[in-house]
């Protein structure tokens, strides 16, 4: 049985929320805040064990279904079942993801390919499956969850920040397309999360570590007030902004200086190695991936 929690900010009584690679990390902190905030939930995850481990944590108000986000019939598919089960969505929140580190030079083709298949694909897959019935009801809040490696350039991050800039700029072009229609789309912007996706890897000099509870807030404060882009911390965001003005010259030997150009190089391989055997796996096709 699930210990109460304090009551959410926004109340979202009434309405329906989805979550994809909800059985773990982020997506498992999104689900229960959402479902504490009084939204029935539906938890997608490749793993439907996790998914329904998780709804089952949440309880009656929630439901856990099987999603592979890369198949978009699987996306149709999936949005139907939580329509005919908990009702028409009204928050979808693409937060299916994975996170290999690498030098480009030894990522394998296979691996930069998943990669796009699920952090790319899978938001756009996410997107057009909820979008036709939103429009029609005239509301909807689409949240995909990037990160500032889409924003901040990161070494042995190449393929996976390239997808989270993806994330983050289709979100701003969807959110004007979508003006005027009562749907809005929002990009949230985590840096270095507690999650068995960034196991084994070193903070940099300065950074802060977030929890998953601390993204599924941030994510809970944007229903409340939707805003186009919210970086966790807040700070995080107010520094890239910051190192973006300074000339390239300068900024460079500044992220050697406090360890940002080689956190995620100099890893623990040990303290990775599940993650990464999880992922392993994801790129050879089975179906056991961690989902950020």
């Amino acid at each position: 049985m699930r210990l109460s929690r304090k009551p959410a900010l926004a109340s979202l009584h009434g309405r329906v929320a989805a979550v994809t690679g909800g059985g773990r990390g982020i997506g498992r902190a999104t689900a229960i805040a959402l479902a504490d905030a009084g939204a029935r939930v539906a938890v997608g995850d490749l793993d439907l064990d996790a998914a329904r481990e998780v709804a089952a944590e949440i309880g009656s108000q929630a439901i856990g279904l099987p999603l592979d986000v890369t198949d978009a019939a699987a996306l149709d598919t999936f949005v139907v079942a939580v329509q005919e089960q908990l009702g028409p969505i009204d928050i979808m929140v693409n937060n299916a993801g994975i996170m290999p580190v690498d030098r480009l030079v030894d990522e394998s083709h296979a691996t930069a390919r998943k990669q796009v298949d699920i952090n790319v694909h899978g938001v756009l897959h996410g997107c057009k499956a909820v979008l036709p019935g939103m429009l029609a009801r005239r509301r909807g809040h689409i949240i995909n969850v990037a990160s500032s490696g889409g924003r901040i350039p990161v070494p042995g991050s190449v393929t996976y920040g390239g997808t989270k800039a993806f994330v983050a700029h289709a979100t701003d072009a969807l959110r004007l397309e979508l003006h005027g229609t009562g749907v809005t789309a929002s990009a949230i912007l985590p840096g270095i999360v507690k999650t068995d996706l960034t196991s084994g890897l070193h903070t940099p000099r300065g950074a802060s570590e977030q929890s998953p509870e601390a993204i599924a807030a941030a994510i809970l404060a944007t229903i409340g007030r939707p805003r186009p882009e919210v970086w966790v911390p807040a700070s995080l965001g107010r520094q890239s902004r910051l190192l973006a003005l300074i000339p390239r010259v300068i900024r460079e030997p500044l992220v050697r200086v406090v360890g940002a150009d080689s956190y995620l190089l100099q890893r623990d391989e040990s303290a990775r190695a599940a993650y990464q055997e999880r992922a392993d796996r994801e790129v050879k096709g089975t179906r056991d991936t961690e989902q950020v």
